[in-house]
Formats: C-alpha cells, structure tokens, sequence
C-alpha cells in the first residue's frame, strides 16, 4: 500500500521519505529553528517536523519535576507555528508536527497540515487517535515501547474512523538507544502484521541504524536534527548535524540502489565472466 504526503509517494517502489524532527533542539530561538528548516532543505530531505506541546499539559511536575524543567524551557511557543510554517512553506519543504493532545491537533488544523504524527507516548490514548483519523489526513505513528497488541488496538481505531492512509515507525523509546537496543527486525513484524508501509524513528547517536532500517526495507525514516552536536540541551548529541544528515540522504540512495531485483539470475556485467 502506498501513502500520499502532499506530492510525495510513500510505500513499495519509491524513495525512501526523510523526516528531520526538529524536536527541542531549537533551544528556545525561533532562528535557531529557522536555521533547522534552512539546513533540512540544503541536505535534500524530505520533510520537517515539529513538536507541538504545553510542558504544563503533559508532564506531571511533582512526579518528574527534571523532565518538566527541560520541557518547559525548549517547549515551541504557539505563536511560532505560523511563522515556521510559512517559512518552510516557502523554502518548499514539507512540513508537519506531532500534538501532545486533542487540543493541539485541533490548534495544528488551521495550518492544513499534510500529515499528523502521533508520538509512541501516545499510541494508547485512544480518543486523541480517533480524533486525528477523523482530520483526513494520512497518519504517521510512532510503536516506541508497544506491545504488538496495542499497535493493533492503535490501527483499529485509525480504520473505524476513516482513516486508511497510516505510516507506522519502529522506534525504540530511549535517548539514546543502542545498536543492541535498535532491534531493526521489529520493523518485520510490523510488515508482515499490517498492510501499511512502515519505517524507523531513529534515536541512536549516528546513521548506522538508519542505514540498516533502509537495507531491511524501511520506506521512511525519522531522525532528530541539529544545529551542532555540542549544544547545550538532551537531544542534541543523539541528532544529526548538517554533515551526518547529508550524508544520510546520500547512504539511502546508495542502499536504494544497492537493493535491486529478487529475480535470481546474471546480471548483464557478469554475462561475460560466465
């Protein structure tokens, strides 16, 4: 099956999509983000994203008091979605967001965005699924930490309520995760439980996992991008910088080529060595 993000193809026998998530390595400055969009559309990926929160709204401040403070200083301003949207707009990069709650999908619906992603953190909250399959707008869902079970519950709820055009990501819900943690052949399970193309989000700190997920047959992928590595802030040592996410676009195009025909036979350079 094949999904549509605004003019772009998604599924069997077509590029692999590239997601750069700009996540909260912007650090609190919307040139900061500017210069994420500027640095996405020179490496020749195909899409930016971004996260669309209240720090207030999802994280209990009693409980986690750490992850709120961070959340709280990098979280995006509101007003900044217009601006960034028309700025990636006219730079032509696709753009799009993942809302933390019903609230924020409803907000995100004046953007007309061309797609939705629902973070792993949510794959269980059911009622805000069903909301986004109901925006007519094809589905990108994160499975960090699920149970097989629970994607199924997720893509359910998609199907009933209209929804036909889903994405699914391997992910692995830590930051960052290992090699031995990456564990790409879920991304099989995911292929030969659902009829969906499927893809990785990727929290390693380089572009190996990525690599392989390609090779495995991933028909998107999803990295956390960065100005420089060596900003202060959680995510930025895991993200890819301008060289690391050019040369990931350039290795996805290797491997794409690399992968060639199932049919078992001599390719026409080795007609002659027979």
């Amino acid at each position: 099956m094949k999904v549509k993000i605004k003019n772009t193809f998604i599924g069997d026998n077509h590029p692999c999509y590239v997601i750069g998530d700009l996540g909260i390595n912007h650090n609190g400055s919307i040139e900061n983000a500017k210069e994420l969009i500027d640095m996405s559309q020179e490496c020749g990926i195909d899409a930016v994203k971004l996260q669309t929160f209240n720090a207030a709204e999802i994280v209990n401040k009693r409980y986690s008091p750490a992850d709120y403070d961070i959340l709280k200083k990098y979280q995006m301003p509101y007003e900044w979605h217009e601006i960034l949207f028309n700025y990636a707009n006219k730079k032509n990069i696709t753009i799009f967001s993942t809302p933390a709650n019903r609230k924020d999908i409803l907000f995100l619906k004046r953007f007309d965005m061309p797609a939705i992603k629902i973070g792993s953190d949510d794959l269980i909250n059911l009622p805000m699924i069903e909301i986004a399959a109901k925006q007519n707008k094809p589905v990108i869902l994160s499975t960090g930490a699920a149970y097989l079970d629970e994607v199924k519950n997720a893509v359910l709820i998609l199907e009933q309520n209209g929804c036909r055009e889903i994405i699914l990501l391997h992910c692995v819900s830590c930051y960052p995760a290992s090699y031995a943690d990456a564990h790409l052949n879920k991304m099989i399970t995911l292929m030969k439980t659902f009829e969906y193309p499927v893809g990785y989000s990727d929290h390693t700190t380089d572009i190996t996992a990525s690599i392989g997920a390609v090779a495995l047959g991933a028909k998107i992928i999803e990295k956390h991008i960065t100005l420089d590595k060596k900003m202060e802030g959680p995510d930025h040592f895991l993200s890819s910088d301008y060289h690391e996410l050019k040369k990931l676009v350039n290795e996805i195009k290797n491997v794409e080529k690399c992968l060639g025909v199932f049919q078992k036979e001599p390719v026409e350079l080795e007609i002659s060595k027979r």
